[in-house]
């Protein structure tokens, strides 16, 4: 059975080449490019609307932004809750 395979293999092996496998590089190279092309556009409107999106973005933080008010408590918690107060005198 592997020798019929082997000798079908040598005997394909010596036919000629298909002539259309000569025109078959041109095409393929001319789909990739033309793919190319194609997808070119999606990926610059995708750009574009993440740009739009991060600019709007950073405008409205930028323009509405509440001004902030300073910390009442610049050290931390206000002493009414420090634990010395919280817990009370253990008499």
């Amino acid at each position: 059975m592997m020798e019929d395979l082997d000798s079908a293999l040598a005997g394909v092996a010596l036919l000629p080449a298909d002539p259309r496998l000569d025109a078959l590089d041109a095409a393929v190279w001319h789909d990739l490019a033309q793919q190319r092309r194609d997808s070119r556009l999606p990926a610059m409107a995708l750009i574009a609307a993440a740009f739009l999106a991060f600019g709007s973005g950073l405008a409205g933080t930028a323009l509405f932004t509440p001004p902030r008010q300073p910390a009442l408590f610049p050290l931390g918690a206000p002493p009414a809750l420090s634990p010395s107060v919280l817990l009370g005198d253990a008499e």
